[in-house]
């Protein structure tokens, strides 16, 4: 029973064990509980610097005044509750590396398959045109056969666009919001 909670990894959890991705779950849920009442409290600055005290807005609930300061130390705990161990982060960034890989051999697989649908259609419309000057095809047939042509030479180059703006680096990101996470309580305790 142990190693089917606490050691086996479940690929649709993102290779975690169960017990683990509980607790992080139940982990997470508690933090934004916590913080979700705590938001609903207003800021309001007086001489002695900036207060907090409860809009009311759940109904009241008797509190006084906070100091802003004192409110800023409840969230710590908060803060250093979001961590991930450092072997978790390496998981991640192995997943995040392995996906990053496989959709860039797949963009790269659809821009050669777009690049050949483009050229695929110059060569027919080409091959039309010829036709149209040698009297084969009608000046009609040959508008119509341009206006499709180009409706899907116009389809071809947005999906290629939309598929060179779609590709990010993914992985920087993925690696600077770790490393953040790691110094998230330093920075937060730093700006009290």
């Amino acid at each position: 029973m142990d190693w089917f909670n606490k050691r086996r990894s479940l690929k649709p959890i993102r290779n975690v064990p169960p017990a683990e991705f509980d607790e992080l779950h139940y982990r997470s849920q508690n933090a934004l509980a916590l913080a979700a009442g705590l938001m609903q409290q207003t800021l309001r600055t007086t001489r002695g610097g900036s207060t907090n005290h409860c809009t009311g807005g759940k109904g009241k609930c008797g509190q006084g005044f906070i100091r802003q300061e004192a409110l800023a130390r409840l969230f710590i705990p908060i803060v250093e509750g979001v961590q991930l161990p450092e072997e978790r982060v390496r998981q991640l960034m192995e997943s995040i590396r392995t996906e990053g890989l496989r959709r860039k051999r797949e963009a790269e697989a659809r821009r050669r398959s777009i690049r050949r649908d483009r050229d695929e259609v110059a060569r027919v419309r080409n091959k039309a045109y010829e036709d149209k000057l040698r009297g084969v095809i009608s000046e009609k047939g040959w508008c119509e056969l341009e206006r499709r042509w180009s409706e899907r030479d116009d389809h071809l180059r947005m999906q290629m666009e939309a598929l060179e703006s779609g590709v990010g680096p993914a992985e920087d990101e993925a690696e600077a919001t770790f490393k953040l996470l790691k110094r998230a309580p330093a920075l937060y305790q730093t700006r009290l």
